[in-house]
């Protein structure tokens, strides 16, 4: 069955060969997967293309344990009796515990939730969020043909016309609500109007 959240890269490759034949005859499938993953993090960074792993355990090793590589956002550190742990360093592949005197000792297991750039168990290649493909092959489109704009090989229209799809199709991808479910609303609201002010509970008295 396929799955109705998420999509592989190969829909885009495949995609883009099919239209950009002769600009793809170089690139591989590794290079559309890695652009993509660059779009759909560093760009769009929409909450709702990311999965939430809840007690991937992790092992402590020289005063430091390993992140998983898919890990977007750490939520929680804790110990298997669920105490969780405070104090500690996280430098993006791991997280160290010795500069807080190393009382964490080697060979202990801990556990992290986190939110992840979901992974297909198959291959072990990111996934992406439907509702995102045209922002992506777009965002591939202009990767495409930036170096021919750059060296005056094309058009000034015509790259400019790829940016504007990209931006279009960017926009797009941030506003839609296809993953947005009624639970997801009522937390969202439930933020909003805990952050308005109070009749009466104005600050400072005013």
């Amino acid at each position: 069955m396929e799955n109705s959240k998420y999509f592989k890269a190969e829909k885009i490759f495949a995609r883009l060969n099919s239209i950009h034949k002769h600009k793809m005859s170089p690139i591989g499938i590794g290079t559309i997967i890695e652009w993509c993953a660059e779009i759909e993090v560093e760009v769009i960074g929409n909450w709702a293309q990311f999965e939430r792993y809840d007690k991937y355990e992790i092992t402590v090793a020289d005063g430091k344990a390993l992140l998983p590589c898919n890990i977007y956002r750490i939520l929680d550190v804790y110990d298997s009796g669920d105490t969780r742990i405070m104090k500690y360093h996280n430098n993006g592949a791991c997280i160290s515990f010795s500069e807080y005197g190393g009382s964490i000792s080697d060979g202990y297991k801990l556990y992290i939730n986190y939110l992840g750039i979901p992974i297909d168990l198959e291959t072990e290649y990111p996934l992406f969020l439907r509702g995102h493909e045209q922002a992506l092959f777009a965002g591939c489109v202009l990767k495409l043909y930036t170096e021919d704009y750059s060296l005056g090989k094309m058009r000034g229209d015509v790259y400019q016309n790829m940016v504007t799809d990209y931006e279009v199709a960017l926009r797009s991808a941030n506003n839609g609500f296809r993953h947005f479910s009624r639970n997801d609303a009522k937390d969202y609201l439930a933020v909003v109007c805990n952050a308005i002010q109070k009749v009466n509970k104005t600050p400072f008295g005013l």
